[in-house]
């Protein structure tokens, strides 16, 4: 087998088994506040909310939130505090 290859599968199969271990996702605000410093995403879509939920502030860890199909008109400015965030979902607000 070349070298090249093997070492690309090798590659692949630890960066899959990393990103496997890292995500925790909640979809409930309840569960998740008991849980923030686990909380890597979260999906609150169709929960029918106004404003961006400041537990959210709280974790510090999430990579990404899913607040689709909702009523937010506003994002807050402490989104800018979490350091980790790269995905937020808006669609349908």
């Amino acid at each position: 087998m070349n070298i090249r290859l093997l070492f690309f599968l090798l590659l692949s199969i630890n960066v899959s088994n990393i990103y496997a271990q890292e995500i925790l996702a909640f979809d409930s605000l309840e569960l998740a506040i008991q849980h923030k410093d686990s909380v890597t995403f979260l999906d609150l879509s169709g929960q029918g909310l106004k404003e961006f939920p400041k537990a959210i502030r709280e974790f510090k860890n999430l990579q990404g939130i899913d607040l689709s199909n909702n009523e937010i008109k506003k994002i807050p400015k402490f989104i800018g505090e979490l350091k980790k965030l790269d995905y937020i979902n808006l669609e349908q607000n």
